[in-house]
């Protein structure tokens, strides 16, 4: 497989090198296309500023003829701007005279003075608001004199600048045409992706070549492993053949070792469960929480778990002291009856931190344990109503007595 890797890669690379080389041939005419392109947007730029002028002088074009019309109109708005500004400061003088008490003279106004003046006024009226009339006559007359002072528009010199950017225009584009052409539409991205391409595959086959040494020099020393390894087996059998015998046997023995060790294996297993189950039967019977837990489990460092109805596992140091009595009864219960042949089991003061649901469970519970049972406890730890229920299940009651006076005991029979 890599040895056909290899050649798809090269039979790709030498692909590519051709067409990068095909490529490279057209290299320079592309550089001469940016430069044309950049010369065209050059021209395109002063041509459309060349044509903002010629269309700027057409608007000014007859702004020449018209010279001595515009100068009349100048000279004739000039002439009304000072008449106007004289009328304007009389009409606002002869206003202040009528509300004043003397003439300019010096002398009092008199009734006849006042009609005078509101005659005066009154003819003057009819001329408008003169200041606003004034203010536009000025911006005419303003105007008026910036295009006489225009200097003369030479037509002829921008029409002749913009035909020639034009015939300067087409030279750029013909060449960049002419080029495009050549080079058959090619982009500068195809170049650029194939030069990538070429790297790329040129790495890629070093890579394989390298995998290919790699594991040819590996399949070399292994097939001198094998030989020298084959060389000493037959020096071996040479020299003598209780060796060949010896080899047969310790391989016997290692089939037989591992066949122990399987059947160790399975043997751990199957005691495993079967502990398992034995304690999982007992601490569902003997737990006041049969909801909640599912039987109990050992962890591969040996450790108990209990498992949960969401398949938790719990460690013990978790529980309540009850439950923790609860499991131990269960486990060492389930230890005895997993042994094929169950002992005498004995129970001494059973229900230290057991409440009465505990209590009653495991009471409930010995008489299911297919093996014989002991309890010692006192009064308190097995009251009336406990031993009530366990009576039909006891085969003989032992009460035991301290002699206080003396270091001995007595041990009766209960009837």
């Amino acid at each position: 497989m890599p040895k056909k890797s290899l050649t798809e890669a090269i039979k790709i690379y030498e692909d590519c090198q051709e067409r990068a080389r095909q490529i490279e041939d057209l290299h320079d005419k592309l550089q001469e296309i940016d430069k044309k392109e950049q010369e065209k947007r050059y021209l395109e730029t002063n041509l459309e500023n060349a044509e903002k002028e010629v269309e700027s002088a057409f608007r000014k074009v007859s702004i020449p003829l018209m010279r001595e019309f515009v100068q009349e109109v100048y000279d004739d708005l000039q002439r009304k701007s000072i008449k106007k500004t004289g009328l304007s400061f009389s009409l606002k003088q002869l206003r202040d005279l009528l509300n004043s008490d003397r003439c300019l003279c010096g002398r009092c106004m008199d009734d006849q003075s006042r009609d005078y003046i509101r005659q005066q006024l009154e003819e003057l009226k009819n001329i408008g608001n003169l200041t606003q009339e004034i203010i536009e006559h000025d911006e005419l007359r303003n105007r008026l004199s910036g295009l006489l002072q225009d200097r003369p528009l030479d037509l002829d010199g921008l029409l002749l600048k913009r035909d020639r950017i034009r015939d300067d225009l087409d030279e750029p584009k013909q060449s960049i045409a002419n080029l495009k052409q050549d080079t058959n539409g090619l982009k500068r991205s195809e170049v650029e992706e194939t030069w990538r391409r070429v790297g790329a595959q040129e790495k890629n086959v070093e890579a394989i070549g390298e995998r290919i040494n790699r594991l040819s020099r590996e399949i070399e020393q292994k097939k001198q492993e094998a030989d020298r390894l084959r060389r000493e087996i037959e020096t071996l059998a040479d020299r003598d053949r209780e060796t060949a015998t010896l080899v047969k046997q310790v391989r016997l023995a290692e089939g037989l070792r591992d066949a122990e060790n399987e059947l160790i294996e399975w043997y751990i297993d199957d005691r495993k469960q079967t502990i398992e189950t034995q304690t999982s039967d007992l601490h569902r019977q003997v737990t006041n929480k049969p909801d909640e837990y599912r039987g109990v489990a050992i962890a591969p460092n040996y450790t108990l778990r209990v498992k949960t109805v969401t398949g938790e596992l719990l460690n013990p140091e978790s529980l309540s002291a009850g439950e923790k009595e609860a499991l131990a009864f269960a486990f060492i219960t389930g230890l005895n009856l997993a042994s094929e042949t169950a002992a005498p089991l004995i129970m001494d003061t059973p229900f230290g931190h057991l409440n009465i649901q505990h209590q009653k469970n495991i009471i409930n519970a010995l008489p299911n344990i297919p093996s014989q049972v002991i309890v010692l406890a006192t009064d308190r730890d097995l009251p009336d109503y406990l031993l009530h229920e366990l009576r039909p299940h006891v085969a003989e009651i032992l009460t035991i007595s301290r002699n206080a006076m003396e270091d001995m005991s007595i041990v009766e029979v209960r009837e």
